[in-house]
């Protein structure tokens, strides 16, 4: 009989950052629901409490309801991408609404370790570290909850916590105290090792 040949190595596990975002149905519950999908790509290690913000560029909209996870991953970013685009698409997102306007769920990957992502995949472009990530308080604000301490070589090395300056606190408010302390205990309960 032939030789075996050694098993293919695993891909290495990654620490990803997750936005997570949404302005329309029961925001809270979709966010929710967004987490326990993203169970299926990889293991939610950590999630932000919830932020209410405005929208931006397209201002006649509710207000979203944006937080973010840490995700331990062994997928690739751009297949990670395409599973979030899959997760979206489930979870009744309109790929086809106005860029900026509406959604029930946004899923995007902030950070992906230490890497620079800049290519086009099968379901669009992929950037990591966003291009403006450093300038926008919903994607900075939950990211300084869960990954204060995370340094970028994108933003000269400085630490999450400090591309948001001072201004993070003016920008948000959070969400009444019941459906904050139900995602706490959804973290609790559900991201257990």
């Amino acid at each position: 009989a032939p030789p075996l040949s050694p098993p293919s190595p695993r891909p290495p596990l990654v620490t990803a950052h997750i936005c997570l975002g949404g302005n329309l149905g029961d925001r809270g519950r979709v966010l929710q629901r967004a987490l326990e999908n993203l169970r299926s790509v990889g293991v939610v290690s950590a999630v932000s409490a919830l932020y209410v913000t405005a929208p931006q560029h397209v201002v006649e909209q509710p207000d979203f309801l944006n937080a973010a996870c840490t995700l331990v991953t062994r997928l690739p970013p751009s297949a990670l991408l395409l599973r979030l685009k899959e997760i979206e698409g489930r979870m009744g997102r309109d790929f086809g609404g106005i860029r900026y306007g509406p959604r029930v769920v946004d899923l995007d990957i902030a950070l992906y370790g230490e890497e620079v992502v800049d290519e086009e995949t099968a379901v669009g472009p992929l950037n990591v570290p966003h291009k403006l990530m450093h300038q926008r308080t919903f994607v900075l604000r939950p990211l300084c909850d869960i990954a204060p301490e995370v340094r970028h070589a994108a933003f000269g090395g400085a630490s999450i916590a400090l591309c948001g300056g001072t201004t993070l606190a003016l920008s948000f408010g959070t969400l009444e105290n019941n459906v904050v302390l139900k995602l706490f205990q959804f973290k609790l309960i559900s991201f257990q090792a």
